[in-house]
């Protein structure tokens, strides 16, 4: 039976660093505050004696992770610390001190950097007074997508889309049934209107986003980047670290703000401050010497709401989020969709890619409840 000092050393092993003897001397089940619900089921502080060569090679606080991750894998995880670590780390992600992927027990162990942050953002939703931190998560994202953006070895290998035909064989089937399900719990809850343009985006969703990945610009994006997947200082934002990978994927760019703004956030405060956060972005790829053209940007926000609404209601079927949580992102999903014009991307017209990202204040009602 593997224990966690042999988990440890073996991880200690594989890392870069060498001459490492790792004693270990306590351990307890992770709180991470910077979570909303606190607990991690899947994480340990660990209380270590290290002596390294050369001394201070590894950093002072240490997390070990295992898996029993929800809706991705710690494999995954490990191939992308692996790709991040032969670039020599990401400004602003965690950095990983040793991986390694155990296939026979539980589904994987990493040993990685915990933040020192000494008075860490307890994140319950967005608030204004930390703008200036969720400011500082854009530019992390924004360095993130720039290190592979329109890399010669997308669509190879480890870099291959993960919008492919099988993902959508398997997911539009969730998706749908969770949809039925939705409709049966509260038949009245959503509107008809939005039943029909729900089912048009699930009959349409796998072909549009399929053949999106045939062109530029395709980039690794995190795949669950909520701000509760920032470790924030809050007396620093400069200190804000982006973790927890195990869902990355290679999609369009705009996936990552998507998913953080229009799925997650109340329409008003994304209608408030969503347009600054994305000057923010465009400045800092800018500093980064990628460009984004802004209607290639908004045309990908269009496309990865519909990805994100099937997602939703695929989570949903399988159990990943609750009712109440379906109708909330689903709600804000649709709001989304009609300030971005996102009919036309469902029909048979050519889509005005110049639309603009403007406020729909008319539609605010249109919640699903």
């Amino acid at each position: 039976m593997l224990t966690t000092q042999d988990l440890l050393n073996g991880l200690v092993s594989d890392s870069p660093f060498h001459n490492v003897q790792v004693e270990l001397l306590g351990s307890r089940p992770a709180e991470l505050t910077f979570l909303k619900d606190g607990a991690s089921n899947n994480a340990l502080f660990l209380e270590l004696r290290v002596n390294s060569t050369p001394a201070g090679s590894l950093p002072r606080r240490l997390v070990l992770k295992a898996g029993n991750n929800t809706g991705g894998t710690a494999e995954r995880e490990v191939a992308f610390f692996n790709m991040a670590g032969g670039i020599g780390g990401i400004p602003g992600v965690v950095n990983c001190y040793g991986q390694k992927f155990l296939a026979t027990h539980d589904t994987g162990l990493m040993l990685l950097e915990l933040v020192e942050a000494d008075d860490v953002i307890v994140y319950d939703g967005p608030k204004e007074e930390h703008l200036r931190h969720y400011g500082e998560a854009i530019r992390i994202l924004a360095s993130l997508h720039a290190v592979w953006w329109e890399d010669t070895r997308i669509r190879t290998g480890e870099l291959s889309p993960q919008w492919t035909r099988e993902l959508f064989d398997t997911v539009t089937p969730l998706a749908e049934a969770g949809f039925q399900k939705l409709l049966k719990a509260n038949p009245k809850a959503v509107r008809r209107d939005d039943q029909t343009l729900i089912r048009r985006v699930l009959s349409r969703a796998g072909s549009q986003l399929q053949a999106r990945t045939r062109s530029a610009p395709l980039c690794v994006t995190h795949g669950d980047a909520g701000i509760y997947n920032f470790v924030m200082d809050r007396n620093d934002p400069a200190q804000t670290t982006l973790v927890d990978f195990q869902m990355w994927h290679v999609t369009p760019p705009a996936f990552d703000l998507a998913y953080m703004m229009h799925e997650l956030w109340p329409t008003e405060f994304r209608s408030k401050h969503g347009d600054e956060l994305v000057e923010i972005y465009f400045t800092a790829l800018t500093a980064e010497g990628v460009t984004y053209a802004r209607e290639d940007f908004e045309s990908d926000l269009r496309l990865s709401i519909v990805g994100l609404i099937v997602r939703v209601l695929a989570f949903y079927q399988n159990g990943i989020r609750s009712e109440s949580e379906a109708r909330e992102r689903i709600g804000r999903l649709l709001l989304s969709f009609d300030e971005l014009d996102g009919a036309a991307l469902l029909s048979e017209k050519k889509l005005d890619r110049r639309t603009s990202l403007v406020n729909n204040s008319s539609k605010a009602c249109r919640y699903i409840t």
